[in-house]
């Protein structure tokens, strides 16, 4: 255990992500609800903490209302300059490699399949998308990403739906690729219901994909006004939403420019010298 910071010496920096499993313990397995309340019962002995969003401050300041406000500093996160665009060859040798044609408007969902990351709306939105659009082109789903837990495997929710012809699971991609699926993507789709931060939205947009993305947690703080934000829970809604930019090229240019003003925004030496920061000062402030 950790010393605690009063009569001694050290000086304990804590990194939030999330705390989502104090905050929703019905998403995760039994062992996680078991553990997570002893691995943050050491909070409030921290000199400083970081959170990686507002959203996660204050959840972190209604949990632990002990803990001092002026302690908990917000550092966004980055991602890697691996994530961006990609030419219009790589495109499609990634289509061709995956068995999807040049013509077809690839959707893209980049979650890992656990109730909190709600795959299943995401799927019926696109069932209604395919059977209400009268789409000019091919319809495809790319998910990539590995079978959580608490849900149904992906294939048993696709055939259940009817969708094994429209739907390609890719299970784990390396950044290089992963790059690849978001450049190769005609819109970005995440409807998680609860994120700390949020980094898939983050890397689409560093790719020049458009984001429909969930309208709760912290996801409208990553994305601003370069997204379209949805209930997460709301088919009508989702599908709306895609069927919109399925049928205005206009609306899918517009999200794309705002997607890559909008990651500029970020940047690892920011988040670095940011997190820098907060280091000295609590060093400063334990030697005062």
């Amino acid at each position: 255990m950790p010393p605690s910071i009063k009569g001694d010496r050290w000086i304990i920096v804590r990194t939030i992500h999330d705390l989502i499993p104090l905050l929703h313990p019905q998403w995760f397995p039994d062992s996680v609800q078991q553990s997570a309340p002893n691995d943050l019962k050491e909070l409030p002995n921290s000199s400083a903490i970081v959170a990686v969003s507002e959203v996660t401050r204050r959840d972190l300041l209604q949990l632990f209302p002990t803990i001092d406000p002026s302690i908990v500093y917000v550092t966004p996160l980055a991602v890697s300059v691996g994530f961006a665009p990609s030419s219009p060859e790589d495109v499609r040798s990634f289509r061709c490699h995956h068995g999807v044609s040049d013509e077809a408007f690839v959707i893209l969902a980049v979650v890992t399949n656990h109730p909190r990351k709600n795959l299943s709306t995401l799927l019926l939105a696109f069932q209604r998308l395919i059977a209400n659009s009268n789409s000019p082109f091919p319809l495809q789903l790319l998910v990539v990403g590995g079978h959580g837990w608490l849900a149904d495997p992906l294939d048993l929710q696709v055939k259940a739906l009817g969708l094994e012809q429209e739907v390609k699971c890719l299970y784990y991609l390396v950044d290089a690729e992963l790059s690849l699926a978001y450049g190769s993507a005609d819109l970005f789709v995440y409807l998680s219901l609860y994120e700390g931060f949020g980094l898939p939205v983050l890397e689409a947009m560093a790719c020049g994909c458009p984001v429909i993305c969930s309208s709760t947690t912290s996801l409208p703080e990553v994305v601003g006004d370069a997204a379209v934000l949805v209930n997460p829970l709301d088919v009508e809604a989702v599908c709306e939403a895609m069927k919109g930019f399925l049928l205005d090229p206009m609306i899918r240019d517009k999200y794309r420019q705002l997607s890559l003003e909008r990651v500029k925004y970020f940047s690892w030496e920011k988040t670095a010298s940011a997190t820098i920061a907060v280091y000295r000062k609590a060093a400063m402030l334990q030697h005062l």
